[in-house]
């Protein structure tokens, strides 16, 4: 079985002269585990290398496609203990088989750029990596590298269930900017330091909420995904305005009454993709939708 805490590394821009963040968030309870703030000047690969090094043991992390860099490929398994990646590879990807697992799946090796070695004697020549490739009608053929190489533990069809759940993380954004932030996501602070003290706190306030939905998620007996963000967020909200014009002696009471409250928010499962992924209008490489 593969490991329940997965996270998913992704970077973003910050609407904020010259600054760009490198965001880490927990697939299950969408918790904001890490992220790093700097400058235009430093590139995501180097934001990324700060996450990385602080990934926790017994965890597995789903790498945007922006991050496909076969140094840091090697990095993670060696930095800890049962720390793995998964990433989609690059069609130009160039690897030796190594041993066939299965169907489409497959250990290779994988060169490390001499690159890469020179700026990090460390860095083995090569690693290896399992291959695994698949296809969903309407969607174009994928080929995941991922460090969980073996098939017993980590089978195949597990992996590709865990790597479409990255789009999590997108649902993360929107709950941040348009819900949080009510789309007024632009940073207030002029100064590197006031800037990092709102991000801080922004993700503070998140994560305060993450948690006691997650609870709420316990309560009523679901995945934390399937309780509403929007509507937990609202009443918290509500409590906080409410609060201050009660007695305090009635706080703990009100506070039982929000935690009630947040267990009945639960969403509805989640409709699987039942249309190929085209659009109407030949704008990208997509197929259009023909009426």
């Amino acid at each position: 079985m593969v490991s329940p805490r997965m996270s998913i590394l992704k970077s973003a821009l910050v609407n904020s002269p010259g600054a760009l963040r490198a965001i880490r968030v927990a697939v299950g309870s969408r918790l904001v585990t890490d992220f790093v703030v700097a400058s235009q000047q430093h590139g995501e690969q180097t934001l990324a290398r700060d996450l990385i090094d602080k990934m926790p043991d017994l965890s597995v992390l789903i790498l945007d496609r922006g991050f496909v860099n076969y140094a840091m490929f090697a990095r993670i398994p060696a930095s800890g203990s049962d720390r793995h990646f998964m990433c989609r590879g690059r069609k130009t990807l160039v690897s030796e088989r190594l041993r066939i697992l299965g169907r489409n799946d497959s250990l290779v090796e994988i060169a490390v750029s001499k690159t890469s070695r020179r700026e990090d004697p460390t860095l083995p020549e090569t690693i290896v990596v399992r291959l695994i490739r698949y296809s969903f009608p309407g969607f174009l053929p994928v080929t995941l590298v991922t460090s969980l190489l073996d098939p017993q533990r980590f089978p195949r069809g597990e992996i590709v269930e865990l790597y479409h759940q990255r789009w999590e993380i997108e649902t993360s954004y929107d709950e941040i900017k348009t819900h949080t932030l009510e789309r007024e996501e632009t940073i207030r602070s002029r100064s590197p330091e006031l800037v990092s003290q709102e991000i801080h706190g922004l993700f503070i306030g998140y994560n305060l909420l993450r948690v006691m939905m997650a609870r709420a998620s316990v309560a009523a007996g679901v995945n934390p995904a399937r309780m509403s963000f929007r509507n937990s967020l609202r009443e918290v909200r509500d409590f906080f305005s409410f609060a201050t014009d009660v007695a305090p002696g009635t706080l703990p009471a009100l506070y039982r009454k929000l935690c009630k409250t947040l267990a009945l928010l639960v969403l509805p499962q989640r409709r699987k993709r039942s249309y190929p992924r085209v659009v109407k209008i030949k704008m990208s490489n997509y197929k259009r939708k023909d009426f």
